[in-house]
């Protein structure tokens, strides 16, 4: 199962680490350091899973979910958050919009755990091997 994933966050640590995760896992991963960039590669690109940092300067995360919601209605099935720190007001927005909320740094399980519970738990199955790799 090829599983295409956009990262955005403007930290690029944060992309490099999960985008090497995600590869481990057998995915295909696009980055983008802005919601503006992202929305170039979803013109481009067919993504099955959005995974997107909430603080991010001129769009944040909650205004390009709204995008994706507008533009791309089927993909903001598949769209996670993702934070170090979130205020009470945007966890408030969260809440009313019924994203999932994960805390930075993701660890490897969780990323797998993320990407199974939107594409089934076969990831899970054939990511055994690779993690014995590791």
């Amino acid at each position: 199962m090829n599983i295409d994933i956009l990262i955005v966050d403007d930290d690029y640590l944060t992309i490099l680490y999960m985008k090497e995760m995600l590869m481990v896992l057998g995915c295909e991963v696009q980055c983008a350091n802005s919601a503006q960039m992202a929305l170039e590669i979803l013109t481009k690109n067919q993504i099955d899973l959005i995974i997107s940092d909430v603080n991010m300067p001129e769009t944040d995360g909650l205004e390009f979910f709204l995008q994706i919601q507008k533009l791309h209605p089927l993909l903001a099935d598949n769209f996670i958050l993702i934070s170090s720190n979130v205020c009470e007001e945007q966890m408030k927005e969260i809440k009313e919009l019924q994203l999932s909320l994960y805390q930075k740094p993701l660890s490897l399980v969780t990323l797998t755990k993320i990407v199974a519970k939107n594409f089934g738990s076969d990831l899970l199955e054939g990511s055994k091997s690779k993690f014995n790799k590791l």
